[in-house]
């Protein structure tokens, strides 16, 4: 750019923005822009904008539809612009990294139109837009518990109708298997639990489902403290399956038992098992419901809650019975020590 008086201000604005010329090359940029795009002063003047900054995402058009106009002096923003730069970190520079943009765009108005050069500002949204997937991931979560909760509600309340001949015994037993229910469900929500042994936390889940010395449930295996993801992780796969359990498995059966079971390989690995016996599917009918448990439950069982914690699941029919085993380094979920 011709020097001004402006163009200090240019280069020390705290935003980050460049002159274009016709031709779509650099003129100039501010400190921020250098720092933003990852790219020093040299590497830029003089360049293609598109040659500095390969389009990979099919933006190209979209881009050059929005400087033409500026060029004829119209601004204009682009409010969401996927678009991966290469990333700073990469001496090759092959590595892409996800960038997502705000693209404000508008003329320089040295003299009258058709203008020659034209000045654009972008702002890196990227953290935004993950907090904004994120948010969806929570809510969308958040809806699939609540069904589920709804659905273990109403299996505790059947199963506390048939142990109880009256209102009055029959209140205070379902109340317990509630407050139980939302004990462990906390920890879905708690992020600060520390060193919560399995077993309790097993037992605080699955207990609900037990009736005296009827056991639907019983589980077992040695103390490991889970750390706060691990437990959360955990909580939710137990969750679900119990949720699947009382849709079409073991828990709607109820001659039919659930048996947990986790144990730690000699090679430091510890496998969690959840297996509902082969008189859990007992009808034509429930075989085809117990293969359609598919959707946001079941992505979470097979890669959401094993990416948590390094680990691999497999979710399946097993001789005649729903089985689903997680498995990963034991240091992932926790470690193995007596809990206070």
């Amino acid at each position: 750019m011709t020097n001004s008086p402006y163009q200090q201000f240019f280069h020390d604005v705290v935003a980050p923005m460049a002159v274009l010329d016709r031709e779509l090359k650099f003129v100039d940029v501010s400190e921020l822009y250098i720092s933003v795009l990852g790219r020093s002063r040299d590497e830029l003047l003089g360049q293609h904008i598109f040659d500095v900054f390969p389009d990979t995402t099919e933006n190209e058009a979209i881009l050059r539809d929005a400087w033409a106009e500026a060029l004829n002096g119209k601004s204009s923003v682009l409010s969401h612009v996927h678009y991966p730069i290469p990333a700073t970190d990469d001496e090759a520079g092959e590595a892409m990294e996800d960038r997502w943009w705000a693209v404000h765009s508008g003329p320089v108005r040295l003299d009258d139109a058709p203008h020659e050069l034209l000045i654009i500002r972008v702002e890196d949204i990227t953290e935004r837009i993950r907090l904004e997937n994120a948010r969806e991931v929570v809510t969308t979560e958040l809806q699939h518990r609540m069904l589920n909760l709804t659905t273990l509600i109403g299996v505790i309340a059947r199963q506390s109708a048939h142990s109880h001949d009256d209102l009055e015994t029959f209140v205070p037993a379902f109340l317990d298997r509630l407050t139980s229910l939302a004990r462990s469900s906390q920890l879905l929500v708690n992020a600060t639990w520390e060193g919560l042994d399995m077993h309790d936390l097993v037992a605080d889940t699955m207990a609900v489902f037990n009736d005296g010395d009827k056991a639907k449930v019983n589980w077992n295996g040695p103390k490991v403290a889970l750390s706060a993801s691990a437990a959360q992780a955990i909580a939710m796969g137990l969750h679900e399956l119990a949720t699947n359990a009382a849709k079409y498995g073991a828990l709607k059966n109820e001659d039919a038992t659930v048996t947990i079971r986790w144990c730690i390989a000699c090679d430091e690995t510890l496998s969690f098992l959840w297996k509902e016996d082969a008189q859990s599917i007992g009808t034509a009918k429930s075989k085809s419901e117990a293969g359609a448990r598919e959707g946001f439950g079941s992505k979470m069982l097979k890669q959401l809650l094993p990416l948590q914690i390094n680990g691999r699941a497999e979710h399946g029919m097993v001789d005649g019975g729903m089985q689903y085993l997680l498995v990963a380094p034991l240091n992932q979920f926790g470690e193995r020590r007596e809990v206070s």
